[in-house]
């Protein structure tokens, strides 16, 4: 039985980008390399976060050793973001289908900044292409709650 075994921290932040509609996006593996880095690096509370930089540079040294290849650390960090964009174009649709959605309601406020959440619905409902360059997406705080609900 299945549901005995205890999920993996990648599982469950799997099931949380599958949530939030990214699971297939590019940038949602090296989401998933985060969380297990932190795993093995960090306590469950998530104090002493580190920085995005450290977190990005610690994943590439790991899988190329021949020492911060910057233009490796750069693309995860942009992908990183458009996946993180994406998710927060999704569940800015979501909340225009149903903002009493409880999926709507529990991670716009949990993994993005709200205003910035309502903004993109108000560029969606306006039929406007959104714009990353236009958003603040705040990726720690993405990362830092898709790792502590992870990690449960």
């Amino acid at each position: 039985d299945k549901s005995d075994k205890k999920m993996t921290i990648t599982e469950r932040g799997n099931m949380v980008l599958r949530d939030l509609g990214i699971e297939s996006e590019a940038g949602s593996k090296d989401l998933l390399e985060v969380i297990d880095w932190l795993g093995k690096n960090l306590d469950s509370n998530a104090n002493d976060f580190p920085s995005l930089k450290t977190i990005f540079t610690q994943l590439v040294n790991e899988k190329t050793p021949q020492e911060g290849d910057c233009k490796k650390i750069k693309a995860v960090e942009q992908r990183v973001r458009r996946t993180i964009f994406q998710a927060m174009v999704n569940i800015a649709s979501m909340g225009i289908v149903d903002c009493t959605n409880p999926k709507f309601d529990d991670y716009a406020s949990r993994y993005f900044d709200l205003a910035e959440v309502y903004a993109l619905m108000r560029t969606l409902e306006k039929d406007e292409k959104p714009q990353i360059s236009n958003s603040h997406i705040n990726s720690k705080k993405f990362i830092r709650t898709l790792y502590i609900e992870s990690y449960k």
